[in-house]
């Protein structure tokens, strides 16, 4: 390890950056479990319907993830965040509805959510150098672990020590005051060349984008999937009072990884550590509980910052940059589509064959994927290279740059 990667914290505007996107998460963070607590304790409603509410926010979440990031694309980010201004009226509106307005407001509140994820990455790729971007991209995963480490608990909290009422109401704060940091930070979505990072030639396809995006949703899959598991598992051991620091063994071990991936001199490809990450996580399905489940966990937490930021990385090298905003964006929709198809699919295998089977489950899904992008990614480069010794003397420029995700712009349209 070198302690030295850890320069990029030099870089002008990395750290205010990472902070601001620290506190511009926790709507992310919250609102889910807020809305949750909000159906059931205040509006009296089952937990289904707590279901239906969080599905209308995570459909809202999936829709306007790449569309938010398109608008900064095309707009620039000021322009942009005054959406957002506007949809957190959503989250001060909700105490005061029944439950249809609740999931009508739960899908704008989605919809319009800042677009926390997508702008920081967004802006470090371009405050960095790209040597810099991967340990950029992994003190961010470190910092978004951070989040979901706080505003759940902050989200619990206020609703059950104060009201829901007053955890939607600062909920909109949280989410007012962060769009109006960002629109005052302002910070770089593009550089001043207004160019894009090259890419491979063997990579730049549409493969590359697909195969990403697929990692990401397989993570999700994983992430709700094990969490489902870990409940499963220590229920059916009588050990429900374990669940809290269990999970937090495996958000620990995402800590220590990518503090210590951050300082490594050596890169590792995404579909290497996304294979470590699922194997890793196999172990589980046949660890003892609580103990031995904990440490089995903590280690498999390990690979999942650092792949994160591999694929992360990964996406902003293969799409131009005018275009990253929007590909960045579909990353959370591919975040948002895996958990969501996760949790049912999951439970469904452990409601009928047990909790163990809940792990196999979710390494399998990861597996599936791991080897659909390492084929799809392989057959691609097969066929460009037939096709570029069928075309020699022809011009050596066809199909080598970043793929563009939807017609727009030249890429040095101002944003």
């Amino acid at each position: 390890m070198r302690l030295s990667g850890y320069g990029v914290l030099r870089e002008r505007g990395v750290v205010p950056l990472l902070v601001l996107g620290f506190f511009a998460r926790l709507p992310h963070s919250m609102c889910g479990l807020v809305l949750t607590l909000h159906t059931v304790r205040a509006l009296g409603r089952s937990y289904a319907e707590a279901g239906l509410v969080t599905a209308a926010l995570a459909v809202g979440q999936g829709l306007g993830a790449p569309w938010r990031g398109r608008a900064v694309d095309t707009q620039g980010l000021r322009r942009a965040m005054v959406l957002s201004l506007v949809g957190a009226g959503a989250w001060l509106v909700a105490p005061f509805l029944e439950f249809t307005g609740l999931v009508v407001a739960a899908f704008v509140g989605g919809v319009l959510l800042v677009p926390a994820y997508s702008v920081t990455r967004q802006s470090l790729a371009v405050l960095v150098r790209d040597s810099q971007r991967e340990t950029a991209f992994t003190l961010d995963a470190v910092g978004n672990e951070v989040t979901w480490m706080v505003g759940p608990l902050l989200a619990v909290v206020l609703a059950t020590g104060l009201s829901s009422a007053v955890a939607l109401v600062v909920l909109a704060v949280v989410s007012v005051g962060s769009a109006v940091a960002l629109m005052v930070v302002n910070p770089p979505t593009r550089s001043t060349q207004g160019t894009a990072t090259p890419a491979a030639a063997g990579s730049s396809s549409a493969v590359g984008v697909a195969g990403m995006l697929g990692l990401f949703a397989a993570m999700a899959v994983i992430f709700v999937g094990v969490d489902v598991s870990i409940l499963a598992a220590l229920n059916e051991a009588g050990r429900p009072g374990d669940i809290g620091w269990v999970v937090a063994c495996w958000s620990a071990g995402s800590l220590v990884g990518g503090l210590a991936y951050a300082g490594m001199r050596r890169r590792w490809s995404p579909v290497v550590l996304m294979t470590a990450f699922v194997l890793l996580i196999t172990p589980a399905a046949l660890a003892p509980v609580p103990v031995w489940l904990a440490v089995v966990l903590f280690v498999s937490g390990v690979p999942c910052a650092p792949t994160l930021a591999a694929v992360t990385t990964r996406m902003t090298e293969l799409v131009p940059e005018h275009r990253r905003g929007e590909a960045l964006g579909w990353m959370g929709t591919a975040l948002t589509v895996g958990s969501t198809m996760g949790a049912p699919s999951v439970g469904w295998v452990i409601d009928h064959n047990g909790a163990s089977w809940g792990f196999v489950t979710s390494t399998g899904i990861g597996v599936t994927v791991v080897g659909l992008v390492v084929v799809g990614t392989w057959a691609a480069n097969l066929v460009r290279a037939r096709t570029s010794g069928r075309g020699a003397g022809l011009d050596a420029g066809h199909d080598t740059g970043p793929v563009s995700l939807s017609p727009g712009p030249s890429p040095g349209a101002s944003g």
